[in-house]
Order: C-alpha cells, then sequence, then structure tokens
C-alpha cells in the first residue's frame, strides 16, 4: 500500500512529492506490532556545489519520512538535491536500512540505498537533529554523506551539518 503525500512548497521550487510504503502484513495477516518511530524532516539549506573544490555553495533541499514499527522493517523515502544552474546533484532514496533516534540529545540518524539521477547503487546516510523543549540550544541541522556505487569514478558528496534556512524536522 502506498500513501502519496504533497508537501514542500517553496518558492520557485515547487511542490515535491513523498511517498510512504506502509508496513507490509505478516504472514498471519497482522501489521508488525510494537512501538513506533517516525521521523519527518523538509527543508531549504546551502550545501556544497557537488564537485568543486573552491567553496562554493548553492541552495539545496531535502525532504525525508523514516518509519519503523517495532523491530520490523525501516520504510520510507528521502530525497536530496543540490540547484546550481543546469547542473544539480539530484539523489533519491525508497530503501531505509537503518533508523536510530536519540530523544536525549534530539538526533537521529539513518541509512540506505538509493539512485542519483537514473543511476543506481548509491548508498548514504544522514544525520538530523531537531528542535526540541527537552535539548537545550537544539536546532535543526541535516547532513548527508553519499557514496557512489562500487567502480564509479565520482566522489563521494558530503553535506556536513548544515542550519535550515527554512523547514523543520520532527521526532513523532
Amino acid at each position: 500500500m502506498m500513501i502519496r503525500l504533497r508537501t514542500l512548497s517553496m518558492a520557485g521550487l515547487g511542490t515535491a512529492a513523498l511517498l510512504l510504503a506502509a508496513a507490509p502484513a505478516s504472514a498471519h495477516g497482522k501489521a508488525p506490532s510494537g512501538p513506533a518511530t517516525l521521523a519527518t524532516g523538509h527543508g531549504l539549506l546551502t550545501a556544497p556545489v557537488p564537485g568543486t573544490t573552491t567553496g562554493a555553495t548553492a541552495r539545496a533541499r531535502f525532504e525525508f519520512i523514516v518509519r519503523q514499527v517495532g523491530t520490523g522493517p525501516v520504510r520510507g523515502h528521502t530525497e536530496f538535491q543540490v540547484f546550481t544552474g543546469r547542473k544539480h546533484l539530484t539523489f533519491s532514496s525508497r530503501t531505509e536500512s537503518t533508523l536510530v533516534a536519540t530523544p536525549a540529545t534530539c538526533t537521529l540518524s539513518y541509512a540506505g540505498t538509493g539512485r542519483e539521477g537514473r543511476t543506481a547503487g548509491y548508498t548514504y546516510a544522514v544525520t538530523a537533529t531537531y528542535k526540541s523543549a527537552s535539548c537545550t540550544g537544539s536546532a535543526n541541522t541535516f547532513a548527508i554523506t553519499i557514496t557512489p556505487p562500487a567502480g564509479s569514478t565520482q566522489p563521494v558528496y558530503t553535506l556536513a551539518a548544515a542550519p535550515l534556512l527554512r523547514g523543520a524536522i520532527r521526532l513523532h
């Protein structure tokens, strides 16, 4: 079952669509049980231009929705784009493999596999912090490392923890 959510409308960037895959039923027809962890985020930030060493930056956007019920599989969607005129990095994933939420430090991290443009086989890791009354001085930040498929000559793309210019990250 797929649920389509429309979100993230930013001036000049249009509206993006998120997809959330619902957890599959078990052999007995019941969904996995246990506490659920749901993390969502979307935003606009400043990121390094891919493939440059000059320190040039550009606007980037991200969105994610990641959910795990009990010890069941992690499901979700992640998208990250850096806009640099005609060329831009577009990374998307519908396969998350891990999710670690740490409410005491207002951080969450997850990893998975996805594609850059139309090329599959990339791996990635995301770390995000979110605002919360329980964490003094916490702010919304987003970091991602994207590693190309084995045998590729493309460089790894790394965005260190960048503050959001607009948007939000939440652990529900």
